[in-house]
């Protein structure tokens, strides 16, 4: 291919995206090694010039209103969260900009929405949040399920290589404080009846668990709990304060939380000081 038809060819796709075309998105429609690039240009960025057009990027770092606003536009075109290849297509810019602000490209979906919320950009990108959220818990809950699985798979045998102990000197079955959500759980399980629960359901989904809560002395209501090791990690995860009743934590540092809060640490330290007294 010829360098005149090298810019022939990025004009072409410049006008069937509406708008200069990255260096990946040009390679994909054309199958234009990059070796033809380099021979005919030095780099993109002069193939580009050539062509009369600017890089997106400007040769710059892109903008994160610019780049989060692009992200979000893709998410909406798709319905869902991008795929690296299919980001690549629709996007105005590569997957390196995101993946430089947020380490990974995981990570990226958690990074726009953050700066979304931060910025009060919410009402014009409230379709994006919420198949953002989406995701999150589908996450979560496979987390979760899995966590589940892992404890309940355990079989008790005895390691010849390990001391043998004798039994625990407390009514307590965990014997240190929870430092994830399983341990929240667990913790939970154990002391659900004297603090007013009996669990009637739990699944993967969120909210995590379904349970009747005494209200009144002989009175019951259903509430649905979310279990987290901290109150906030329920803002970060995006759920949605509507859809359920109360977070069971082992830490409370949600202050303005809108939720009844159980802080399991709190509990423990209530019975430990009612045990003595």
């Amino acid at each position: 291919m010829t360098k005149e038809e090298l810019i022939i060819a990025i004009q072409n796709c410049a006008e069937r995206l509406g708008r200069t075309p990255s260096c990946q998105q040009f390679r994909s429609s054309t199958k234009v090694s990059m070796h033809q690039i380099e021979k005919h240009f030095g780099s993109w960025k002069e193939a580009v010039a050539a062509a009369g057009m600017e890089t997106t990027t400007m040769g710059g770092r892109v903008p994160m209103k610019q780049l989060a606003e692009d992200w979000a536009g893709t998410v909406r075109k798709l319905g869902r969260l991008p795929s690296i290849a299919e980001y690549e297509e629709l996007s105005r810019y590569s997957m390196r900009p995101l993946i430089s602000r947020y380490g990974s490209w995981k990570q990226a979906p958690a990074g726009v929405q953050e700066y979304i919320i931060r910025e009060g950009m919410m009402e014009d990108w409230k379709d994006v949040l919420d198949i953002i959220t989406e995701h999150q818990e589908r996450l979560h809950a496979a987390e979760l399920e899995s966590a589940v699985l892992k404890v309940a798979t355990l079989k008790s045998r005895i390691w010849p290589d390990r001391p043998i102990y004798g039994p625990p000197l407390t009514e307590l079955s965990l014997s240190h404080g929870p430092s994830n959500e399983m341990g929240v759980v667990f913790l939970f399980g154990m002391m659900a009846r004297e603090l007013g629960f009996v669990v009637t359901h739990i699944q993967s989904e969120f909210p995590d668990c379904e349970a009747m809560r005494e209200v009144d002395k002989g009175r019951w209501q259903r509430v649905r709990i979310e279990f987290e090791f901290e109150s906030r990690n329920f803002f970060k995860h995006g759920h949605a304060p509507k859809d359920c009743d109360v977070v069971v934590c082992w830490r409370h540092n949600w202050p303005g939380c809108p939720l009844d809060v159980v802080d399991l640490s709190e509990a423990l330290r209530r019975k430990m000081e009612n045990a003595k007294g």
